[in-house]
């Protein structure tokens, strides 16, 4: 264990010096300022930050000074290695980030960092939509207990889904159905929403056609609990 915490160390105390390195290989704007965006995504890496949202905010910041996308890939590459992640993980929480950002108001971001629930993170997701379609708050305290509210009301839905999921027989047909659902809600939790729907289209198209069904559309609605079910529902998988 101190074997992989000191190569940690090592790679964190060389970061400053490495971006600097790379950023001197490429073309740069606004050098005065550049210090401190730099220090600024290295302390976020360190630990000094409330959530994922600043660290992405700080890279935000940094990525201003690039002209070079080449460059900033590199930089990146750099940042994901100290990170412990690869740069496909950041594109995705920067992803994020961005849609938070463009729907959300800075107040009601605040609010959710003050109470530790994660803007960017995709658990957090139904929290953030709740928030969003309600009405904008214009004080910090009537943004703390909009955040309250929808999280309880999320908290409140998840319950109802744990105790309906209790009542599912094992081995049916709709224990088999919240299986799969559990399966895709984990793997694309930190997918921003266009890419989710692609690979989501792609992985749904996959099947329909590898078990040659004739499925021909896939309806929407508003809640999973509306989905019909089949005839052969009492059937064994």
């Amino acid at each position: 264990m101190k074997v992989i915490e000191n190569k940690q160390l090592d790679i964190l105390s060389n970061l400053g010096e490495d971006l600097k390195e790379i950023e001197n290989r490429g073309e740069i704007d606004n050098k005065s300022d550049l210090n401190e965006a730099r220090e600024a995504v290295v302390a976020a890496i360190r630990g000094v930050r409330e959530s994922l949202y600043q660290f992405a905010e700080s890279l935000d910041c940094y990525r201003t000074f690039f002209r070079s996308e080449g460059t900033w890939r590199s930089v990146l590459d750099r940042i994901a290695q100290a990170q412990g992640c690869s740069s496909r993980t950041l594109d995705r929480l920067f992803s994020s980030y961005t849609t938070v950002k463009s729907r959300l108001p800075q107040i009601v971001i605040n609010a959710m960092i003050e109470l530790r629930i994660e803007p960017t993170a995709g658990k957090n997701r139904a929290v953030t939509k709740a928030v969003e379609q309600a009405s904008e708050p214009t004080t910090r305290e009537e943004a703390i207990a909009a955040v309250k509210v929808a999280n309880e009301k999320f908290i409140e839905m998840k319950r109802t889904a744990r105790v309906e999921a209790a009542l599912v027989e094992p081995g049916s047909v709709e224990d088999f159905a919240q299986r799969i659902v559990c399966m895709f809600e984990s793997h694309y939790r930190t997918y921003s929403a266009s890419d989710r729907d692609k690979e989501l289209q792609y992985v749904l198209e996959k099947i329909v056609n590898n078990l040659r069904s004739n499925v021909r559309e896939l309806r929407s609605y508003s809640r999973a609990s509306q989905v019909p079910k089949p005839a052969a529902m009492k059937g064994r998988i």
